[in-house]
């Protein structure tokens, strides 16, 4: 199957139209400068194929979990490989995001790895994704306060913000530190991938059980999270959404319409409470940092970010509660896994 797909894609990419315009425009310097153009962008589409986030309608769900796998982890090896340039920061947070969507899929696929394998897995991307502490704090925070503020407003915290952001984004050191131990990690959980035994038996619907169980707990959030909207609840919410969000996308080819429907709808509730989160680690701050706020700007900025974090946590849980207003088996029938 796998060789396969790798035909079908080599093939789509001799037709596709960059390819044709990389040919004819390097005519002029030669067949073999052509060629090599040709070649490289094919294995950039070959490579991209392997690594897609989601199950082909045609894939098998156990070939389609170890590949998606191997992508991710390959992904975020290849991120931290390359730390130490000047955009460190942004490969740790790219990383950081492969191995959520890699735990996702794991989530997803719990049936089919068995549970031993799965809580050893899980566990060891766990611990390497809590040994890459999000090195853009600072950045992000710029960024909300930039969003919540007018402009020209809270200068002294603005400046503040800012020169931490630049300096992170230029601590290579940093991230260095942190992948030492983390990269060696993540290689060996790679070669693991390769090992795997997945159960065969049956189609998609094996990952029934897996898109059931990230449901429910996401409902178990949401009634948590509608009873007390503190910021550990709302949290808890937006992962379980997320995880959800990533599922979605694993079966997108799988069930379209519904699929991607309800990937919108987990991510829209990620990125909602994702923003409320971000206000209160600013509110935090400020509250921490009086010295770049004079007594009335503490008080305004304060007002600002309660009343916007108050609109998105009413948006958050509206929306929660679209998402997860169907029984979890019931949703496992629409999207065709029961």
């Amino acid at each position: 199957m796998a060789k396969k797909r790798i035909t079908s894609v080599l093939e789509d990419a001799a037709k596709d139209p960059t390819v044709r315009a990389l040919a004819a425009s390097t005519a002029v310097a030669g067949s073999a400068l052509a060629g090599k153009l040709v070649h490289d962008h094919a294995e950039r589409v070959q490579r991209q194929a392997q690594r897609a986030y989601r199950l082909a309608a045609d894939e098998r769900p156990d070939d389609g979990i170890k590949r998606v796998m191997a992508g991710q982890l390959d992904e975020a090896i290849e991120l931290l490989s390359e730390v130490g340039a000047a955009d460190s920061t942004e490969a740790v947070h790219d990383a950081r995001k492969a191995l959520k969507r890699s735990r996702a899929a794991l989530r997803l696929s719990r049936h089919l790895l068995g549970t031993k394998l799965y809580r050893a897995e899980n566990g060891a991307l766990r611990d390497a994704g809590l040994g890459l502490s999000d090195l853009r704090d600072s950045q992000a925070l710029l960024e909300t306060l930039d969003g919540v503020a007018p402009p020209g407003q809270f200068t002294r915290l603005h400046d503040a913000l800012s020169a931490r952001a630049t300096a992170g984004a230029h601590n290579g050191r940093a991230a260095e530190h942190q992948v030492e131990s983390v990269l060696p990690e993540l290689r060996r959980a790679r070669t693991r991938v390769d090992g795997w035994s997945l159960k065969a038996d049956g189609g998609t619907e094996r990952l029934g059980p897996g898109l059931e169980r990230i449901y429910r707990r996401g409902r178990r959030a949401l009634r948590a999270a509608r009873n007390d909207p503190s910021v550990e609840n709302l949290h808890e919410l937006r992962k379980r959404a997320k995880d959800l969000w990533h599922a979605a996308q694993l079966l997108a080819e799988r069930r379209p319409k519904r699929a991607q429907t309800l990937a919108l709808r987990a991510h829209r509730v990620s990125d909602l409470l994702g923003e409320e989160h971000d206000l209160a680690i600013l509110a935090q701050r400020v509250a921490g940092e009086p010295g770049t706020l004079e007594p009335a700007e503490q008080g305004l900025l304060r007002e600002l970010i309660e009343r916007r974090r108050k609109h998105l946590r009413r948006q958050g849980l509206s929306c929660a509660e679209r998402l997860y207003r169907r029984k979890p088996r019931k949703l496992r029938r629409r999207l065709a896994l029961a």
